[in-house]
C-alpha cells in the first residue's frame, strides 16, 4: 500500500518518503529533515532506508549513491 504510515510519531507515510527520494533526496539524514520522519523516536528509520534503496535499486543508481558517499 502507497500510502501506508510509515512514521507514527510523525505521521508521515510512504507517499511521503516516496516523493522525496524521487526529488533527489537519496540519503537518510535528507529525507527526515525534508519529511520529518524518524526525527522523533526512530523506530521506523530501517523501513525508511528499505525504500529508499528500493528506489535507488530501481533507477539503478544504487551503487552511483554509494560511491558518491564514501561507502564503497
Amino acid at each position: 500500500m502507497r500510502n501506508q504510515i510509515v512514521c507514527n510519531c510523525n505521521g508521515v507515510s510512504k507517499r511521503e518518503i516516496e516523493a522525496v527520494v524521487k526529488g533527489g533526496h537519496y540519503l537518510l539524514p535528507e529525507v527526515i529533515r525534508c519529511t520529518g520522519a524518524a526525527g522523533s523516536c526512530g523506530r521506523c528509520r530501517p523501513l525508511i532506508e528499505e525504500i529508499i534503496a528500493d528506489y535507488l535499486m530501481k533507477q539503478q543508481t544504487f551503487q552511483t549513491v554509494i560511491n558518491w558517499s564514501g561507502n564503497d
